[in-house]
């Protein structure tokens, strides 16, 4: 509801943005621009935060799939410390070094099926992306028609008023001529 709302309101800001045309005096003149579906609909696909932040999971799905497609790392750790001999008559003192180099050896398709894995989770992070920006566009393609709905009832509503206007003017004009009574202009306001 809120995502819907604030969609309308981007929507109608973005059709009746004023832009101001600078002279050399500095005076602005107003001028509104008027935008049709394309441009709106190009201008949320460019800016709409959660096609953003679908993006994003694209890149990080990316990272995902570099990673599945990685060898393990090597590790390599290292120990010295004193040691002592046996031979407790001769009283030497050693220093021991250790130094051990791991290297992860993974099963057959277990690599594969990591990167399967990892493809088929940006098969699904395209999708959930195309859904986003389906969804966008359709929130905004509603909202743009709200918003001519919109004013086209504010149209309406004047026509109507000059409508009523018009309706009500020759029975004012008879009363201050002085051919109709304040009975008269009153029913005719009545009646509108």
């Amino acid at each position: 509801m809120i995502a819907r709302l604030s969609m309308s309101v981007v929507c109608m800001s973005l059709v009746t943005v004023p832009f101001a045309v600078g002279t050399a005096a500095g005076a602005e003149t107003p001028r509104t621009a008027a935008y049709s579906l394309p441009d709106i609909l190009t201008l949320a696909v460019q800016h709409h935060p959660m096609l953003a932040g679908a993006e994003g999971f694209i890149k990080q799905t990316q990272g995902q799939q570099i990673a599945a497609g990685a060898y393990p790392n090597p590790s390599i750790t290292g120990i010295a410390g004193r040691g002592a001999i046996r031979d407790p008559s001769t009283g030497t003192h050693v220093t021991e070094r250790t130094f051990t180099v791991e290297q992860p050896l993974e099963w057959t398709g277990k690599r594969q099926a990591r990167q399967d894995a990892a493809d088929a989770g940006m098969a699904g992070t395209n999708a959930a992306l195309e859904e986003t920006r389906l969804t966008v566009l359709a929130e905004v393609k509603v909202a743009f028609y709200h918003l001519l709905f919109a004013q086209r009832d504010v149209e309406l509503a004047a026509q109507t008023v000059t409508s009523v206007e018009e309706v009500q003017r020759p029975p004012h004009a008879r009363l201050a001529a002085g051919e109709a009574t304040s009975f008269d202009s009153m029913k005719a306001g009545v009646e509108v």
